[in-house]
């Protein structure tokens, strides 16, 4: 039996997913950190005209995830998906 929690947690950095929120106007994403540690960060990232990005709620305490998430955030801009997914480390 695969243990499918392992797989979304990584052994260093973090596996970012990000998903279009199709209820919500504009770009918006609700991104999802699975970081190395086993926790599990969520938060609504919107796209802001012209390169603002908004988080709900904010990752204060979690700097590094929230910079990798801008990084993704910049690259869903110039080309807007449905779903993203990356591994950082």
């Amino acid at each position: 039996m695969v243990n499918r929690e392992s797989e979304r947690h990584p052994q260093h950095g973090g596996r970012f997913v990000l998903e279009r929120a199709h209820d919500r106007s504009g770009l918006c994403y609700l991104a999802r950190a699975h970081l190395a540690d086993g926790s599990t960060l969520e938060t609504m990232l919107e796209l802001l005209q012209p390169e603002g990005i908004h988080f709900d709620p904010e990752l204060e305490d979690h700097a590094w995830a929230r910079e990798q998430l801008i990084k993704l955030a910049r690259v869903l801009r110039r080309d807007p998906k449905h779903r993203l997914s990356r591994w950082r480390g």
